[in-house]
């Protein structure tokens, strides 16, 4: 049409012309319009598709199982490690989802909250039952150091099921949670020590164990010293949390007393002036 492209100038003048407010309208559409909209993937359907093949795998009982890795027998040493290694390590990363699932609630049924739930706890179980069944077998101090680790692993990983209803008791649970978090896991850098000082001389009486033996062991140590602060971190918020609470709540009760004083009092026809506080 041989027409130039309007600027800003051509339509901030006292009386813009009618074709150079509608040219630069069009010039704004075009270069700024809504982009088509992206849909939103799917964040949950991996999660789910994972996790309904996860719960299945026995892990102890299986011939695959982490339980066979210590048999004289077991001919698929690195197979079960590997199976035992990889299924840890998609636990892990997948955490984070089913947190976010627990947490919001939304885009599930009850039915189907519960069945992730139920899910997600029989392969948290399943791993926890695999790597202390075989670590039962080791010599001294191996044995007693899964032990130590498969209590830590259950500290870390008992739900928050906090009654959001009374806040006090909330924070009387928070804070029976965080004692315990500190009085087991005080002792993480000397058990990491201890376990640091078995793999180079031995067990008991400097009996050799084979490095691959001993790494699951090595491997839930290091995740529950990662792990252990970030638990620790989350319990002091939400005590905070809950402390705050636990103070409007009972701001509250003495608010309500306080209304229920004064509507008993204009109810009697009683002055306030001649109510005595003591």
């Amino acid at each position: 049409m041989g027409w130039k492209e309007s600027g800003v100038d051509d339509v901030l003048c006292q009386k813009p012309d009618k074709r150079s407010i509608i040219t630069y309208v069009s010039q704004f559409i075009r270069a700024f319009g809504e982009s088509p909209p992206v849909e939103e993937p799917n964040v949950y359907a991996e999660f789910l598709e994972w996790l309904s093949h996860a719960y299945k795998l026995d892990l102890v009982n299986s011939e695959q199982g982490v339980g066979a890795i210590y048999s004289l027998l077991a001919q698929n040493l690195l197979e079960s490690l590997q199976m035992y290694f990889r299924l840890r390590r998609e636990f892990i990363e997948y955490r984070s989802v089913f947190n976010t699932i627990m947490a919001t609630k939304l885009n599930f049924t009850v039915e189907e909250l519960t069945e992730i739930q139920e899910r997600w706890e029989i392969v948290r179980r399943n791993l926890e039952a695999a790597a202390a069944s075989a670590e039962k077998r080791l010599p001294k101090p191996y044995s007693t150091l899964s032990a130590w680790t498969v209590t830590g692993q259950t500290i870390i990983n008992t739900p928050l099921n906090l009654p959001s209803e009374d806040p006090h008791k909330c924070l009387t649970m928070l804070q029976k949670m965080i004692s315990e978090h500190n009085r087991h896991f005080i002792e993480m850098a000397a058990k990491q020590e201890e376990l640091g000082q078995a793999i180079e001389t031995g067990g008991l009486g400097g009996r050799p164990v084979a490095a691959e033996y001993v790494e699951p062991l090595r491997v839930r140590m290091a995740a529950l010293a990662e792990e252990a602060p970030l638990k620790l971190a989350t319990l002091k918020v939400l005590h905070a949390h809950y402390t705050v609470l636990a103070y409007l709540y009972d701001l509250e009760v003495k608010m309500n007393l306080w209304r229920w004083v004064l509507v008993a009092l204009g109810s009697t026809g009683t002055s306030w002036d001649r109510v005595h506080v003591t």
